[in-house]
């Protein structure tokens, strides 16, 4: 069983709750907690993993959601820890969205190589989108995201940024 509480501060996930819509249509990259605990508070939610093993017990664990879509896409990486992720091994990863082709209102950033999957979205998400990078303060590898977005606030290690 996946705890329903996401493995983030009580802080960032309030936060993150302040700006979830059920009006809204959501993107997440890395699933888990966070996946069942932001599904019902939204209209539709695309979550993508790269892990195999932990796709299916996210899967088992929001069959109960009509409204997740859950998109397994393996890296290529011979380790799966390896920091920083190399932009490479997650081609495919990163660029899911031009699969998926919808405008997203919300994204959630919370899976491997967020420096290129925040490039990547901004042709899937509208000028008022919030993206937010859990993980994202005391990473200088993150910093390419400053070319494209404005940090609207931080919390603990999560930034919540606005397309420029």
């Amino acid at each position: 069983m996946i705890s329903s509480k996401p493995f983030m501060s009580d802080a960032e996930w309030s936060f993150l709750q302040q700006h979830l819509d059920k009006k809204h249509s959501m993107l997440e990259y890395g699933s888990g907690s966070s996946t069942i605990a932001i599904a019902p508070k939204v209209n539709l939610l695309h979550s993508v993993e790269h892990k195999t093993k932990w796709f299916w017990k996210v899967k088992n664990n929001t069959s109960k959601f009509d409204n997740i879509t859950l998109h397994l896409v393996k890296s290529t990486a011979k380790k799966d820890k390896e920091i920083p992720a190399q932009y490479k091994d997650y081609i495919d990863y990163i660029k899911l969205p031009t699969k998926i082709n919808k405008i997203f209102d919300t994204v959630l950033i919370d899976g491997r190589a967020r420096q290129w999957v925040a490039e990547s979205i901004l042709p899937f998400i509208h000028k008022e989108s919030k993206v937010f990078i859990h993980d994202f303060v005391h990473r200088p590898r993150y910093s390419r995201v400053h070319q494209f977005y404005d940090v609207i606030k931080t919390v603990d290690t999560m930034v919540m940024l606005k397309k420029k």
